[in-house]
C-alpha cells in the first residue's frame, strides 16, 4: 500500500461512524482476585457496587461496568436459535457477546430499536435474557422479528429469551486493517452472566488525570486486591 492510499484508509477509518459515543468518555480494564471466581453472589455484589460509585463520583453524569468495552472486540462464538437446528458443521463462529450493565445503552448512546433494555428486574433467579444487535437480527431473523424468540450463545446450553434490539456497534476486524464492522452481537445482563474480568466506563467533562484517580479509588474502596489497567480516554 502507497503513502497516499494509506493516508486515505486512515482518514476513512478514523471519521467512520462507530454507532456509539466516545467524547467525554473514560475506560479501564480490571480482574477480581481469584477467590471470587467460586461465587457468583460475591462478583455479582463487587460490580453492583461498582456501579452505584462509578455513576455516584463527582462530574459523572453515566457509568456502566461491562465484561468488555468497545472498541476492542467481542469474542466469535456461535450460536443456536430454538426450532430452528443446525448442524455442528454448519454453525458460525461469528457471533460475539458481551455482559453489560442496563446503562451501559446508555452511557455510548446505542439506540433501542425493538423491545426494553435491561433493568433491575433482570436478576440471576429471573428468566434469562438478551439484546441482540441489528446486524444479529438481519441475520438470524430475517423471516421475523426476533423479541421473545429465544437463543444460546457459545457453550451455554442455557435458552435467552431475547428482549431487545439495539443498534450496532462498529468494532475493528482483524480479517482487515483500516476498517470497521458491525458483527452480529448479542448482550446479556452482568447480573446473569458476570466474570472475574471487567472493563468500566465513565461519562464526564472532567480531567483524566483527576477522573482517573476517582476511577481507581472506587475499585479499590470495594477490594484493594481487584487488579486495574490504566484509565484510557476512547
Amino acid at each position: 500500500m502507497c503513502s497516499s492510499d494509506l493516508t486515505r484508509s486512515s482518514q476513512r477509518f478514523a471519521s467512520a461512524p462507530l454507532g456509539f459515543a466516545h467524547h467525554n468518555i473514560f475506560t479501564s480494564n480490571g480482574a477480581l482476585p481469584q477467590d471470587y471466581e467460586r461465587s457468583e453472589a460475591r462478583r455479582l455484589a463487587f460490580y453492583d457496587r461498582l456501579q452505584q460509585k462509578l455513576a455516584s463520583l463527582p462530574g459523572v453524569t453515566h457509568a456502566a461496568v461491562a465484561s468488555t468495552l468497545p472498541p476492542y472486540g467481542l469474542g466469535l462464538d456461535t450460536v443456536d436459535i430454538e426450532d430452528r437446528p443446525v448442524s455442528e458443521n454448519a454453525k458460525l463462529h461469528d457471533v460475539g457477546s458481551v455482559a453489560v450493565a442496563p446503562e451501559y445503552f446508555r452511557l455510548f448512546e446505542i439506540p433501542l430499536r425493538q423491545g426494553r433494555i435491561f433493568n433491575r428486574h433482570d436478576q440471576p433467579q429471573s428468566d434469562q435474557v438478551a439484546i441482540v444487535n441489528e446486524a444479529f437480527a438481519h441475520e438470524y431473523f430475517p423471516d421475523r422479528g426476533p423479541i421473545g424468540r429465544k437463543i444460546r450463545v457459545g457453550d451455554d446450553r442455557e435458552w435467552l429469551t431475547v428482549v431487545g434490539v439495539v443498534g450496532n456497534e462498529q468494532r475493528p476486524t482483524v480479517y482487515e486493517e483500516m476498517k470497521w464492522v458491525a458483527p452480529p452481537a448479542v448482550y446479556r445482563p452482568m447480573a446473569q452472566h458476570s466474570s472475574d474480568y471487567f472493563a468500566i466506563a465513565v461519562r464526564s467533562a472532567g480531567k483524566q488525570a483527576s477522573i482517573g484517580h476517582a476511577m481507581e479509588a472506587a475499585v479499590a474502596s470495594i477490594d484493594s486486591r481487584a487488579a486495574q489497567g490504566d484509565i484510557d480516554s476512547m
